[in-house]
């Protein structure tokens, strides 16, 4: 009897001038992304928005907003440089499978093989497939990517289930008390 084998989610996108496929994240994968994430530096944006918010329920919002613009233009302008950086290199990783390798190993006979395959070839860490990918991909490609393996990997369904384990142990938590007040004279 042979072995049943699992139809993996995948979705044919757009890279540079060919359509590769990103399947649902590996743990590796999905670990990466989270670490691209948490690299963002909000900070300046937070910084520059400060006075704003410092000023809202002021009538000096505005001014506040106006004199403030071109910090916030900046730190925007820097934010997206660093994020499209950051997505380009995410969908690299997304798209480094045994498919796409293959492609484009037809596509480009120079390209090496991969120094670590994983079993399967579901995680190749194929640098070649990753600078190319870095190469030719656009910034509207990349976050398409990203998208594509965030709705195959449903990982809105993780968070719901998370924060629903979570909501569940801390309802088990006792509750604090809160002493009545006395008056004293």
């Amino acid at each position: 009897m042979g072995r049943t084998r699992l139809e993996i989610a995948k979705k044919e996108v757009a890279v540079g001038d060919l359509k590769l496929e990103v399947r649902g994240m590996t743990l590796r994968q999905a670990e990466a992304l989270a670490d691209a994430v948490k690299e963002l530096d909000l900070g300046p944006i937070a910084k520059a928005v400060r006075p704003a918010i410092e000023a809202a329920g002021t009538a000096d919002i505005a001014a506040s907003l106006g004199a403030s613009s071109e910090n916030i233009l900046e730190a925007l302008v820097a934010l997206a440089r660093s994020a499209a950086g950051s997505a380009s290199h995410v969908a690299g990783i997304l798209l480094d499978n045994l498919s796409n390798y293959t492609l484009l190993k037809e596509e480009y006979p120079e390209m090496s093989d991969p120094e670590k395959a994983a079993k399967f070839g579901v995680y190749l860490t194929s640098d070649d497939l990753r600078d190319w990918v870095n190469l030719v991909i656009q910034p509207s490609q990349a976050v398409e990517v990203i998208k594509a393996a965030v709705e195959l990997s449903d990982l809105g369904s993780v968070g719901k289930a998370l924060m629903s384990a979570v909501g569940q142990a801390t309802d088990k938590l006792p509750k604090p008390t809160v002493p009545e007040p006395t008056m004293t004279q």
